[in-house]
Order: C-alpha cells, then structure tokens, then sequence
C-alpha cells in the first residue's frame, strides 16, 4: 500500500507542475486597418485631438494623458507633430463642444494651418467593476475592482478629407478603487497609438 502511495505521490510531482503551467501573455496589439491611400511620407505634420464619446466624466488631466500617449506615438513614429496652439485653434473656429462636427469641416481647417493631417482620438467607453481574481490569492473581505475601456483613432488626410488609417482597442486592467475607471485610459491609449506605421 505504501508503495503505491508513493508511486501516486511521484506521479502528481512530475505531472501537476507542468500541467499548471501559465502559457506567457503576448502584448495587446490593436486592430488596424490602413486605406490604400495612406502614404507615411505624405503627413509631415499630424495634430492630435481628443474626444470623450463616453458617459464617464473625466477630467481635463485625464483627457491630457490620452492625448500625449498619441503625442508621443507620433514623435516616437518618425512624423512631425503639430503644436497644442495649432489644434486649439481648430477647435475654436469650428466651436466644437463635443462630436458635432464633420471629417470634412476639420480636414478644411488642418490644411489652412498647414497641419497634413489630423488624428482624431475617441474614448468610446470607460467602467468599472468588482471582481474575483481567479488566478491569484483571494483575500477574503478586499475588494479587488477591474477597469476597462474602448479607444479609437482615426487618422484623417487635411488633403483627402478622408480616414486613411484606423486604430482600435478595447482592454481591461486591475485599478485601485471603483471609482477609477479612467486609470486604463492610459494603458488602452498606448496600446492604440502603437499601431500608427512608422514614417
């Protein structure tokens, strides 16, 4: 009986840790699509604008991180970024509050101040959530909380007056408390502008 005991014994040792293994996590990678018309070398300089589509209120911080992790994809990329000073001014003339403007509209006022290019950001969706973690320690009466959101962008050519590149995510992240959804925008917003072609 003994024997048997430890032949069982052996067997879980060698087998349970291999089959317990964690496959390693490949990084997030957005879904792109890319027109035919799209030309690295064409867009010399892109502005950057955000727009918060969601219900969630974010503050004007909040919307400042998503915009410089496209800010910093478009340097990081090889293309020229236009000045913060640019794109207000944009935002002025077609007193933009929220969506309610056109491709069009915004294609007319980037090339009239020489801006090749204008990447529209939108933060589609932020929540947030209570949840139990299954793949790790579970201590009873702390609450864990999980944020997700969805972030798109759509280059659009001040020349074409059209989109020419298309970037999307939507990911989910652990965050501090219920009431910080807005702590995967960042995250979700790298992962989204990394899927920009190099120049």
């Amino acid at each position: 009986m003994r024997g048997i005991i430890t032949a069982i014994s052996c067997f879980l040792l060698t087998v349970v840790p291999v089959g317990c293994a964690i496959p390693p996590q490949s990084p997030p990678s957005p879904k792109v699509t890319t027109s035919t018309l799209f030309s690295p070398a064409v867009y010399n300089r892109i502005g950057v604008y955000v727009v918060n589509r969601s219900r969630y209120r974010l503050s004007e911080g909040t919307v400042r991180q998503v915009e410089d992790e496209f800010m910093r994809a478009v340097m990081e990329k090889g293309y020229i970024l236009a000045a913060r000073s640019d794109i207000d001014q944009i935002k002025r003339e077609l007193k933009i509050q929220s969506s309610d403007f056109s491709e069009e509209a915004l294609a007319r006022k980037a090339k009239a101040i020489n801006v090749s290019a204008i990447m529209l950001v939108s933060i589609n969706n932020v929540s947030s959530y209570r949840y139990r973690p299954q793949n790790a320690v579970y201590v009873s009466g702390y609450s864990y909380f999980m944020g997700s959101a969805n972030i798109s962008a759509r280059l659009i050519s001040a020349e074409l007056g059209q989109v020419v590149w298309i970037s999307s995510y939507a990911g989910e992240y652990q965050i501090s408390d219920l009431r910080r959804g807005d702590e995967v925008l960042a995250p979700v917003a790298q992962v989204v502008a990394g899927g920009l072609p190099s120049r």
